[in-house]
């Protein structure tokens, strides 16, 4: 009689990492919708929309809705609520998740041979 015995074991290790300011409002956007002398532009992210608040004098929030529509606003404005939009100051803190997952996974295979 033989028997062989094979383990194998396989280990995978994935880590995402996330960064998100940490001064966005979801759900907001500022009143009146343009400050003087700005009107909408189209960024392709909120953050670029933020970028470009920080860019312009006396802005002091944006309004970015997932369209690309960035508005700028001045510190007259009034927060109000918008479903579709997300909003905040120039400029803010950022906040950097990072998640490890690992998986392992283990095969034993026994193979029994009898001779006679």
């Amino acid at each position: 009689t033989t028997t062989t015995t094979t383990t194998t074991t396989t280990t995978t290790t994935t880590t995402t990492t996330t960064t998100i300011p940490v001064c966005f409002k979801k759900a907001t956007r500022w009143e009146p919708i343009n400050m003087a002398g700005q009107d909408r532009t189209v960024e392709p992210e909120t953050e670029q929309c933020m970028q470009r608040c920080a860019s312009v004098q006396g802005c002091a929030h944006f309004s970015w809705w997932p369209d690309g529509g960035c508005h700028l606003q001045d510190s007259s404005a009034a927060i109000d609520s918008d479903q579709q939009a997300t909003s905040g100051p120039p400029t803010c803190e950022t906040t950097t998740t990072t998640t490890t997952t690992t998986t392992t996974t283990t095969t034993t295979t026994t193979t029994t041979t009898t001779t006679t």
